[in-house]
């Protein structure tokens, strides 16, 4: 599977998100809202926080525009591989062989 031309939210897709803590301007059903949004794409992490036991009762993400790649019938959404291979292909330069390793020895 290729990624989609244009895609603006490789980096995230390829390495994850980067998230920060933000003030949380929601209300959960139950416990205490936390929210963290990604600072390269904006994609925010809701979780509901057990009051009393810091559980994760409930987490909902909240997208930038543009960040969910639908799927065409019979194609998969690309994998991590997919971005790690668009990142290579966009950061290869072309440069000398690498020299291969030495076998002699010092000489004492």
């Amino acid at each position: 599977m290729t990624v989609p031309g244009g895609y603006k939210y490789g980096g995230c897709r390829l390495w994850g998100h980067a998230w920060m803590e933000v003030p949380s301007d929601w209300t959960p059903a139950y416990g205490i809202p936390m929210t963290v949004r990604c600072e390269r794409c904006d994609m925010e992490r809701r979780d509901a926080v057990g009051r009393y036991t810091g559980m994760i009762e409930s987490r909902r993400y909240v997208y930038p525009e543009g960040y969910e790649i639908t799927t065409e019938e019979g194609y998969d959404r690309p994998a991590r591989v997919d971005f790690r291979l668009e990142w290579l292909e966009s950061h290869l330069i072309e440069s000398p062989p690498e020299p291969a390793p030495t076998t002699k020895r010092r000489k004492r």
